[in-house]
């Protein structure tokens, strides 16, 4: 298996739910957006890691808002994308780094989009940059009855919000558990999938299929045409509802 488990969440999990439910009409279009501070901004003793490709920003955030539309959606058919630099160096300004008045090389993009082609016809943009300052999040899914505001995709819970064709926003309860920090959530459903012979739901074969699509992000940037993603995957069974917030029976 492997990270994120976030889509597990409460969150996310009712948001398919809605979507599933078909209070947004059928699907046809997503977008995502995750903009933060430059890492040389920051506090970390290490920020220069997030300089580099993997700690870039689609790289390090990606595989949040992409594995939460295949939760949604399915699989990725194809990806285009573009990538861009403002800077080939960044010069630590934040007083409280212990490694302030550094300057260091800017190696990967901090600002990248993507827009994917799913089978069932959807399709999805995705931006993220580390360009900005604070910590920004988006994910909205567009449907033929309605609009659905999603929680951050990297945690467990958040506002989800309605907006209908009768003019009507409504924030949306929750219809399952683990809406607070539950890491290693993805862990405990392997288990209980081992035993009772079930696929767990966050697989290998998802995250190969994300990290794929994120370096056909790369590539199509770098090529200038589509790039078709061949690591196939399924989407990912929804969680049943009524389970306690600490179970993960079926």
């Amino acid at each position: 298996g492997c990270a994120p488990d976030t889509f597990l969440g409460g969150g996310l999990q009712t948001s398919l739910k809605l979507i599933d439910d078909g209070w947004i009409g059928t699907p046809y279009g997503a977008s995502g957006t995750i903009l933060m501070g430059n890492p040389a901004d920051s506090g970390h003793p290490n920020f220069h890691n997030f300089l580099t490709l993997g700690g870039d920003p689609m790289m390090d955030m990606g595989p949040y808002y992409i594995t939460a539309l295949v939760a949604m959606f399915g699989p990725v058919r194809r990806v285009t994308g573009t990538v861009a630099q403002l800077r080939r160096e960044a010069k630590v300004t934040n007083p409280q780094s212990p490694r302030y008045g550094e300057t260091v090389p800017v190696t990967a993009p901090m600002n990248a989009a993507a827009v994917l082609d799913f089978d069932n016809g959807v399709i999805a943009t995705l931006h993220t940059a580390k360009e900005s300052y604070g910590y920004m999040p988006r994910l909205e899914v567009y449907g033929t009855e309605g609009i659905l505001i999603v929680p951050d995709p990297n945690m467990f819970g958040g506002p989800i919000v309605l907006k209908q064709r009768n003019g009507r926003t409504s924030e949306m309860p929750y219809s399952h558990g683990f809406t607070d920090n539950s890491r290693g959530i993805g862990v405990a459903d392997m288990a209980h999938a081992i035993r009772s012979g079930r696929p767990h739901r966050a697989s290998g074969k998802l995250a190969r299929h994300v990290l794929d699509v994120m370096l056909g992000v790369f590539d199509a940037a770098a090529s200038g045409r589509a790039s078709e993603i061949a690591a196939k995957t399924e989407r990912p069974a929804p969680l049943p509802l009524g389970l306690p917030g600490h179970r993960l029976d079926e």
